[in-house]
């Protein structure tokens, strides 16, 4: 499956310490690639439980004015798999739509 956005995600606890500590995700992705991710980031569950997303990249124009820095990982995938399933017609209605926010706040 094509990558639609990248988020960059950010251990929360190591950067109030100081230290950026983060990984680009690809979307969609698989629970496997999340759950290695936060591994790899020190998002352990039990010293580091919170992670924030420092930005987002991708082909979709407009999204990223929609999505904060707290976004959950889960419902970004879900939101890629939609994606995904769009036609390119069908994308550029989207982002047609995201551009002029009128149904996007």
């Amino acid at each position: 499956m094509a990558t639609l956005f990248e988020a960059y995600v950010t251990n929360a606890g190591k950067y109030s310490e100081g230290q950026l500590v983060g990984e680009t995700l690809k979307f969609p992705t698989t629970a496997q690639k999340v759950e290695a991710l936060l591994k790899r980031i020190g998002v352990d569950g039990v010293r580091y439980q919170e992670i924030f997303i420092t930005s987002f990249d991708g082909d979709v124009l407009g999204l990223y004015d929609h999505l904060s820095e707290y976004e959950n990982l889960d419902e970004l995938n879900h939101l890629a798999c939609l994606l995904s399933e769009l036609t390119s017609s069908e994308l550029e209605t989207l982002e047609a739509v995201l551009d002029s926010g009128d149904h996007c706040s």
